[in-house]
């Protein structure tokens, strides 16, 4: 049990969940039309995409999350020694297998509900890996990197759902990444 726990510290659920409601986000504002009834319209949704969506955004995090612990694991070893890997209740090896776990799934969710979806997400997933690895430490370009990991969540919504970016979305996804620069 007190590994499974390491496992479920790793993937810092409530920040996985928060990149879920960002795509769900982007999906209801993608979806809204201002001279149709929004019931109407939500009623329409296709809700098993946004589902989907929502997983991806929650597995991916949950990969970038542990991607992130596996890299700073000799910082937090001295800064965060109770963290799962420094303490030992996770070994470095078996957070890279769970990382492999959690993007093999979250790219199953983007490929079920597109080709495009599925794109974004591998892109999404480099971009991160490219801030936790190099950008961190980069200044400038780290900080746009992680602009770009806030402002993605609400593009792949609204691609869950209409199968582009609608104008909304790329505005209230600019204001996302602005916010963070």
């Amino acid at each position: 049990m007190d590994k499974l726990g390491g496992f479920v510290r790793l993937m810092r659920p409530i920040n996985c969940i928060m990149m879920g409601i960002a795509v769900f986000v982007g999906a209801i504002l993608a979806s809204i039309v201002p001279t149709q009834p929004t019931i109407t319209q939500l009623a329409s949704l296709n809700w098993l995409h946004i589902l989907f969506g929502f997983l991806t955004g929650f597995t991916f995090c949950a990969a970038a999350m542990v991607i992130n612990d596996f890299y700073d694991r000799k910082i937090d070893a001295i800064n965060e020694p109770n963290r799962p890997i420094p303490s030992g209740k996770i070994k470095p090896n078996e957070a890279l297998a769970f990382v492999g776990v959690l993007s093999a799934i979250g790219f199953a969710f983007a490929g079920l509900v597109n080709s495009l979806c599925f794109v974004v997400a591998a892109a999404s997933l480099a971009i991160t890996a490219t801030y936790i690895t190099v950008g961190k430490r980069s200044g400038l370009p780290g900080n746009f990197l992680v602009s770009i990991c806030v402002a993605i969540p609400f593009i792949y919504g609204s691609i869950t759902v209409i199968g582009t970016v609608g104008l909304n979305v790329v505005l209230f996804a600019s204001m996302a990444f602005l916010q963070h620069w």
